[in-house]
């Protein structure tokens, strides 16, 4: 049983990163600061919410190395390092699944651009500008 909790969980970690990811394309996309602000209020929403999923990821796993006879501290040991694997393995499905959402609408030469120009990805501390419509 918590075999199966966790495989739902992985899920529901894969389609976290999915709705994070297009979140943050959609609040690169936008021109206004108006647009931007709901948007930044739900990736908050979602960057707490991810992790609360992966700590039960981390849970159930242990749960399922207890229950074929594993002491708890190297259970949660096993699971901790294989829940970062997870989480890892999670984000690279979801970014796969958002690149064949791309493919199918016939815009895939767009997942690159779009990506690189979310919120994450292009508010890093180097001055584009792109950034600022006045230096235009």
């Amino acid at each position: 049983m918590p075999l199966v909790s966790a495989l739902e969980l992985w899920v529901v970690l894969a389609v976290l990163s999915v709705v994070t990811l297009g979140v943050a394309i959609v609040a690169g996309r936008s021109t206004h600061q108006w647009q931007r602000a709901p948007l930044l209020v739900l990736e908050i929403v979602l960057i707490v919410v991810v992790p609360l999923a992966w700590t039960f990821e981390v849970w159930f796993v242990a749960k399922t190395f207890m229950a074929l006879g594993l002491g708890a501290s190297v259970a949660l040991l096993i699971a901790i390092v294989s829940g970062i694997a997870l989480l890892l393995l999670a984000g690279y499905v979801g970014a796969l699944l958002l690149w064949a959402a791309y493919s199918v609408r016939g815009s895939r030469a767009r997942f690159r651009p779009d990506l690189w120009n979310s919120l994450w990805l292009s508010k890093t501390f180097i001055w584009r500008p792109i950034d600022y419509p006045s230096s235009r």
